[in-house]
């Protein structure tokens, strides 16, 4: 049988219109831009590309068109992103939110994920320590790291549920 491996963060290269104010255009016009392109799409999630978790460079840009309506300068630009788009299959180091009696909380940057208790992978909940312990007695607290393997992935007004199960 094949083992899953922990699935890593992307980078990609996006290309996208950019509107900055006309005061923005002097010597720094690049970091303006740069600081445009955060404020746009720095914690943004898309259907696309899941969530954009860093803007990690400004490779370009190129001046396109005056805006129609407001008339500012319009630059086409392409930057580096890093971005965690939840697949279903995907393995996520993931960290413990909650643990609960009917399941456990887990998340990766943005993204929860709801491990509900028949896939705990043999861990149960222990009443009086709040925690989940598995036949070898270890814990799975708050703030403790664990494997989780994707089962659904549905893309939501913004944001994903996901539904996962402890591996490993």
């Amino acid at each position: 049988m094949k083992t899953s491996t922990v699935s890593k963060m992307e980078s990609v290269t996006l290309k996208r219109k950019i509107t900055v104010l006309p005061k923005c255009l002097d010597s720094n016009i690049r970091e303006h831009i740069y600081d445009e392109i955060k404020k746009r799409f720095l914690g943004m999630c898309s259907k696309e590309h899941g969530y954009i978790l860093e803007i990690q460079s400004l490779d370009s840009f190129e001046t396109s068109t005056m805006g129609v309506s407001c008339h500012y300068p319009n630059f086409i630009t392409t930057f580096r992103v890093l971005k965690l788009q939840p697949v279903v299959g995907n393995v996520l180091e993931s960290k413990i939110t909650m643990p609960f009696e009917e399941g456990i909380l887990a998340e990766v940057g943005p993204l929860a994920i709801m491990i509900p208790e028949g896939f705990t992978n043999g861990y149960v909940f222990d009443h009086s320590s709040s925690s989940f312990i598995n036949i070898d007695n270890d814990k799975i607290n708050i703030g403790s790291s664990i494997k989780v393997k994707l089962t659904q992935s549905e893309y939501i007004e913004n944001g994903y549920k996901c539904i996962g199960e402890i591996v490993g």
